[in-house]
């Protein structure tokens, strides 16, 4: 039998704070990626660089878990993670890269409303995405949906 859902996420919240607090090293099998964008969509720059740096994850690594090819820049921006995505272009993530329906982290920020993230990514130059790609992609879901 399953843990109580109580017991459970008490164990979850544990591993989560090891693995951002210098807790012990993660088992070989564990998905260092799952980290480092759970990291992004909380805003911890800090953890993100340990992983960076230390060779865990590449800075412009893409979620595979997802059909939507987000980045850890753009994870970082659809939360309103400002300081990761400053930390994240200060390490060389690539500001320029699009996910499926062209869209770049800066579109991301302004779409999800985060006008703070929105700004500073276009201070460091960000681009905005294709628009003509994004169009597109929305026709063709619109057109499976019916």
């Amino acid at each position: 039998f399953p843990p109580p859902p109580r017991r459970r996420a008490a164990r979850a919240r544990a591993s989560l704070a090891e693995a951002f607090a210098g807790g012990p090293p993660p088992s070989p099998g564990k998905s260092h990626a799952a980290d480092a964008f759970r990291a992004a969509r909380m805003g911890r720059a800090d953890a993100l660089e340990a992983m960076i740096r230390g060779g865990e994850v590449h800075r412009d690594a893409v979620d595979a878990s997802s059909e939507h090819s987000f980045t850890l820049l753009m994870a970082a921006a659809m939360s309103g993670a400002r300081g990761a995505c400053k930390r994240l272009v200060s390490l060389g993530a690539d500001a320029s890269a699009t996910d499926a329906r062209g869209r770049t982290a800066l579109d991301l920020a302004l779409e999800y409303g985060h006008d703070a993230v929105a700004d500073l990514l276009a201070r460091k130059g960000a681009p905005f995405g294709d628009p003509e790609k994004n169009k597109q992609t929305r026709a063709d879901g619109a057109a499976e949906a019916r």
